[in-house]
């Protein structure tokens, strides 16, 4: 993840109840606002990948969630797998009066970053972004659960090996499974997943 980019941070934080009395709540807060796409406001992740970021207990790091959610400050779905996290009115929080130059300079540290993350080697399994997962779940025809899944099969292996690109050996295992026949692609019939 590139350290790149900015956020909106408006004063009037300084009253949240959150920030004012619950501390955990808020520095879940914080890492929220740094880690969702910057267009959407929303990311994919688990309790165990939110409780190393914000450097909680996982059971900490989801009651404190929760409770952003209580206080509609996120929206949240979740599945026993992953929870996908939005932050409530990022685009009216994070747009506004900018000026051209502004603007300018945005487009063009977006795509400096975008530039810089292409470039990098991934260099563990948490560089694979959710959007990562996304995009390889596409290209594969399969769940994204299914990809998570091969991470951390990955990630089991890696301990006892060294892994130079992390985004190419999750693909080169999943499209070896689907050749061997342990992963079957999805099928798409009228709007409804079928499994062959």
């Amino acid at each position: 993840m590139s350290n790149d980019g900015w956020i909106k941070f408006h004063r009037k934080v300084l009253s949240n109840e959150i920030f004012l009395h619950d501390h955990n709540a808020w520095h879940v807060f914080e890492v929220l606002l740094l880690l969702v796409d910057s267009s959407t406001g929303s990311l994919t992740m688990g309790r165990f990948q939110l409780a190393k970021w914000a450097d909680l207990k996982p059971i900490t790091a989801y009651k404190a969630l929760k409770r952003l959610e209580n206080h509609k400050m996120v929206t949240l779905y979740s599945n026993n797998k992953f929870t996908r996290i939005t932050v409530t009115n990022w685009k009216e929080y994070q747009s506004g009066n900018n000026n051209d130059n502004n603007t300018v300079t945005t487009r063009e540290q977006r795509g400096n970053t975008l530039q810089e993350l292409r470039s990098k080697k991934y260099s563990s399994a948490e560089s694979i972004l959710p959007e990562d997962i996304s995009r390889i779940a596409a290209k594969y025809s399969v769940p994204e659960k299914t990809v998570r899944l091969k991470l951390a099969q990955v990630e089991g292996w890696a301990k006892a090996s060294t892994v130079k690109d992390w985004n190419k050996t999750l693909q080169g295992w999943i499209a070896k499974d689907i050749q061997a026949g342990t992963i079957v692609p999805q099928t798409f019939t009228s709007g409804t997943v079928a499994y062959d």
